[in-house]
């Protein structure tokens, strides 16, 4: 018999993507796009490991409470994160790229 556990602690997901390429586990919780170490996720063998907590504390990547949804997609070998964020009555979507070790950058232009 299968049972399941909580794994992260976060209420009103709507949305979420695995980035396994980059050990990465996004969502959107409470209208904010937060990025997870996979293994914070699922750890390897079961067990979470106490010596590297920096890597699995969560990151957040939006602002405030305003991202709608969120797509991921390829681009001349970089992993780019689009998302769409509300700021008074009009649109903005913003785009992360990755980069080695997993870190999530936003551009700017």
């Amino acid at each position: 018999m299968l049972t399941f556990d909580k794994a992260i602690p976060q209420s009103r997901v709507t949305q979420i993507a695995v980035l396994e390429e980059f050990s990465l586990f996004l969502l959107i919780a409470d209208k904010s796009l937060i990025a997870y170490h996979l293994d914070a996720v699922c750890p390897v063998g079961g067990q979470q490991s106490q010596n590297d907590s920096a890597r699995r504390a969560p990151q957040k990547l939006s602002g405030n409470r305003d991202v709608g949804f969120f797509a991921t997609g390829r681009m001349k070998d970089r992993t780019l994160v689009f998302y769409k964020k509300r700021e008074g009555v009009s649109s903005i979507f913003k785009v992360i790229y990755t980069r080695p070790l997993s870190c999530l950058y936003h551009y700017n232009h």
